[in-house]
């Protein structure tokens, strides 16, 4: 089995918090743009023009200067400059932490929970633990639901991120993957890749380079002759990736993401003793369009490679939901 195979399989198989407002508080002085919900559940965008102990008076685009009675304010939340294009309120992108395949050096917050599915069979589940620390696992459902068997490939993955400057941050993870495969050879593969990354930019609009090493070890037997090969090593090559992603409005993005990982062709003799590996790069590339929302998105593109574009030219489409809830509730102080 090349490592490509396996790690695209791996991929496709799996990869706002409001900051509560106690009533009796007041905003600090500094506090310009906020982001206002009511008890009813309206939401207000604005300026802050004004404030005493019980109301506040914001400048919006769409109804002007608006007073609220703080006793009806569920929570505040400050906005950055980003917020706001051209006047108008954008919320916060909730899928900055991840391009189409893999991750961004953006974290997830504390407590916050991100939910993939790709093709309705692939499962991915992300955990914030704490701010700069965040784990993964994931698996697919067609072997279960087909086969009526345990699946044939999960992972498991934690990363860490950190954010170096207000456009430049930098991560650091480890992935396991296992993919297991039955029929006339049967074979078990085992990867674990330990990667960098680096990201430039802020969440509406960055690029990340990714570098890693992988450790293989890979088992198979022919059921008929009972033959068996093992592999297994740490690759002479890194693993690179390249992604990026752009928001053009409020609701629409553009995602990109390319992989190049090394494959390792053996070569043995008459009695099966190996002569020489020879490597060689593969890549594979994802893009497409994502549509969001304040806490989901839905991916539609295309995967494709060598292999792939050779009968599909624009490559195999794609679709991905995700959703992502939870978090840890923080209060805006004096």
């Amino acid at each position: 089995m090349k490592l490509s195979f396996h790690f695209l399989i791996a991929a496709l198989s799996f990869s706002n918090v409001a900051m509560c407002q106690d009533t009796s508080q007041y905003l600090p002085r500094t506090l310009r743009a906020v982001l206002v919900e009511t008890t009813d559940g309206t939401s207000l965008s604005g300026t802050v023009l004004s404030e005493n102990a019980e109301t506040i008076v914001l400048e919006t685009k769409s109804l002007g200067t608006v007073t609220i009675q703080k006793s009806h304010i569920k929570f505040i939340k400050e906005l950055d400059d980003t917020s706001f294009v051209n006047g108008s309120f954008r919320f916060e992108n909730p899928s900055a932490s991840y391009y189409v395949l893999g991750p961004s050096s953006f974290s997830l917050k504390k407590g916050e929970v991100n939910y993939q599915n790709y093709y309705i069979v692939g499962q991915s589940v992300t955990v914030g633990i704490t701010n700069q620390f965040s784990i993964s696992a994931g698996t697919e459902l067609l072997t279960p639901i087909t086969d009526r068997k345990p699946p044939r490939t999960y992972f498991v993955a934690a990363r860490t991120n950190y954010r170096i400057a207000e456009n430049f941050g930098i991560g650091l993870g480890i992935l396991y993957v296992q993919n297991n495969k039955t029929g006339i050879v049967q074979s078990k593969s085992q990867y674990g890749i330990a990667y960098g990354q680096a990201t430039f930019g802020k969440k509406n609009h960055n690029a990340t380079l990714g570098i890693g090493w992988s450790y293989r070890n890979t088992y198979s037997i022919y059921r008929y002759t009972g033959e068996s090969y093992t592999d297994k090593g740490v690759m002479d090559k890194p693993i690179v990736s390249f992604s990026a992603m752009t928001r053009v409005s409020k609701r629409l993005l553009l995602t990109s993401e390319t992989w190049l990982f090394p494959e390792v062709d053996s070569y043995r003799d008459r009695n099966g003793l190996p002569t020489r590996s020879v490597y060689s790069y593969n890549g594979v590339t994802a893009y497409g369009v994502r549509f969001i929302g304040e806490k989901m998105s839905i991916d539609l593109g295309f995967l494709n490679n060598k292999s792939i574009a050779e009968s599909i030219w624009i490559g195999a489409p794609y679709v991905c939901f995700a959703v992502k809830f939870g978090g840890e509730k923080q209060t805006v102080k004096k």
